[in-house]
């Protein structure tokens, strides 16, 4: 299957991680925004930026969000949940699913998000999902 990962920018190497992980399940990864910055990107740069992270999340199966995330994390996963694609939520502890005012995010509880608590947890996660319009096609 394919997949996203968003997550902030400081931690690429959590998106590296998991990219490995898959890989070795036979998922592959829609679009690698990790390799994407070698340095401060124009104006310009950022919105094909932007384009293509969007369109990684359409093009993928489901999206995988690393709490904590960066401005565009939250973007990335509103798109999943818009586009109706299943979102694996990876938050390490119960306290990073708070907001400022200590409450939950009301889209960490959407239908379609899948919580786990460790990166390792995703592959078999991806093997009983529920998909709303049905499993995806094996690659």
């Amino acid at each position: 299957m394919k997949y996203y990962v968003s997550t902030r920018f400081s931690n690429r190497a959590g998106v590296e991680r998991v990219i490995r992980l898959l890989a070795q399940h036979g998922h592959h990864i829609t679009y690698d925004w990790t390799k994407t910055f070698g340095g401060v990107p124009s104006d310009i740069e950022m919105g094909s930026i932007a384009v293509r992270e969007i369109e990684g999340v359409r093009d993928a199966d489901f999206v995988i969000v690393l709490l904590r995330g960066g401005y565009g994390t939250h973007t990335e996963f509103g798109a999943a949940l818009a586009l109706n694609k299943p979102v694996i939520l990876v938050a390490p502890h119960d306290n990073v699913l708070l907001g400022p005012h200590k409450n939950i995010v009301p889209f960490y509880r959407h239908p379609l998000v899948h919580q786990v608590h460790d990166i390792s947890s995703i592959p078999r996660l991806t093997r009983s999902m529920k998909y709303p319009f049905g499993a995806p096609d094996e690659e």
